[in-house]
């Protein structure tokens, strides 16, 4: 119990010490406030889900790996001064116009091609027979190429919410502003038709992060708005979140109540870490994470170690994005490619007195990949593989839009 104390007070000095430099209302704080969190929650849920293995003191190294890790992962983001700039680069009206209108109409086929399916579960009875009959082989959604578009069309619900706050602070597009805010929820309705609640916790923690980033380009009448309307709209998004939770944990024998089982959610990955830390020959995924790359290169990839159970931590409870990396790239490669990151991060973004929308989309990637790998790495997939390729494709690209005369320069209204 001590080293997962140790643990959350270590992060929560992070944490105080990040917030006196960059201030608490910073998208940064945001990122190490959802981990603190995690960490404060693993305390208790040490005891609720039964662990034992944690208690004994050869866990106190593995602790210590997981610690190093976690903090070599977010140094980027800690390190990165994101009051530092004064202002924001944009492309021209023109071209931000077209990339909206894709998005919204991509956007809006994604949720009119899963909303039948979400109708038709919320409909059913009981919402934990629905995620049962899912993991039985029952699909509520059909397969194909339409099924391909609309969720990866669900998957660009991030640069839906940026673009809400860019129109938000140009201003004179109310309309727009609309229709963007509704296409992000294009990601949430698409986990919905898979009896999935992370879309919604994924939406919250994105738009309060993004929020946070583009505060100080708001008016303070507009921040008002936007706390309180926001305070709204996720006590709503948290309605499908919690019937399907309460639907899924009311009749299981592994928690007393749906509380307890929310809070093993929210707590059980720093636990799950540390235990894989502490296996002596960690089975490993031989690159499963990242299916493109073999796709692209044609090279067969190594064979994985598939759902093993090693003590208490078992390969497909949430372990954390760190995990996925070690059984991805070996002990020492998971270091290697977090100091990797560390520089690509700075070469690419740094502190620079103007931030840019190009530099955005990189910073919003890796906030992603840090921020939902609170439970697992979320881009494992063929399309979440191309995403983060297509992020690095529109960085490029509009990093060369940003060079037009008629570019859009944003400025802080507030500090």
């Amino acid at each position: 119990m001590l080293k997962f104390i140790i643990l959350f007070f270590v992060f929560l000095g992070i944490l105080i010490k990040n917030g006196k430099r960059k201030g608490w209302k910073t998208s940064s704080s945001w990122i190490l406030f959802i981990y603190v969190l995690s960490l404060a929650s693993a305390i208790p849920t040490l005891i609720t889900d039964g662990f034992k293995e944690p208690f004994l003191d050869a866990y106190i190294v593995p602790s210590i790996l997981f610690g190093i890790a976690l903090v070599l992962y977010l140094l980027p983001l800690i390190s990165y001064d994101e009051t530092f700039g004064e202002s924001f680069t944009l492309p021209s009206i023109k071209i931000l116009d077209t990339f909206s209108s894709i998005l919204i109409v991509l956007s809006f086929f994604s949720i009119a091609f899963f909303l039948p399916s979400v109708n038709h579960i919320f409909t059913m009875a009981d919402l934990g027979d629905a995620r049962n009959d899912l993991y039985a082989g029952t699909m509520y959604v059909e397969a194909g190429l339409s099924n391909t578009i609309a969720s990866v069309s669900a998957s660009l619900y991030v640069f839906a919410i940026v673009l809400f706050f860019v129109y938000l602070i140009i201003g004179n597009s109310k309309k727009r502003c609309v229709l963007l805010l509704l296409s992000s929820l294009s990601e949430i309705i698409h986990v919905l038709a898979y009896v999935g609640r992370d879309g919604v916790v994924f939406w919250i923690f994105s738009f309060v992060f993004i929020y946070l980033y583009f505060s100080p380009y708001l008016s303070s009448e507009t921040n008002k708005k936007i706390i309180k309307n926001g305070l709204i709209g996720i006590g709503i998004l948290m309605i499908p979140f919690m019937l399907i939770s309460i639907g899924r944990f009311a009749d299981s024998s592994d928690y007393d109540d749906t509380s307890s089982a929310l809070l093993s959610y929210l707590g059980q990955g720093p636990i799950n870490a540390v235990l894989f830390y502490g296996i002596d020959n960690p089975p490993m995924s031989n690159g499963s994470c990242f299916p493109l790359f073999w796709e692209v290169t044609g090279i067969t990839p190594p064979v994985s170690d598939g759902m093993v159970r090693i003590g208490e931590w078992r390969s497909w409870a949430f372990s954390t994005f760190i995990v996925d990396y070690y059984r991805t790239f070996g002990f020492w490669g998971h270091y290697i490619v977090g100091l990797f990151l560390y520089f690509l991060f700075n070469l690419i973004i740094g502190n620079k007195r103007c931030g840019s929308f190009s530099s955005m989309i990189v910073y919003l990637l890796y906030f992603q990949v840090i921020s939902e790998g609170l439970f697992y790495f979320h881009h494992y997939t063929r399309g979440g593989n191309l995403f983060i390729v297509l992020c690095f494709i529109l960085c490029f690209v509009f990093k060369m839009l940003e060079k037009d005369s008629n570019r859009i320069v944003l400025y802080k209204q507030n500090r």
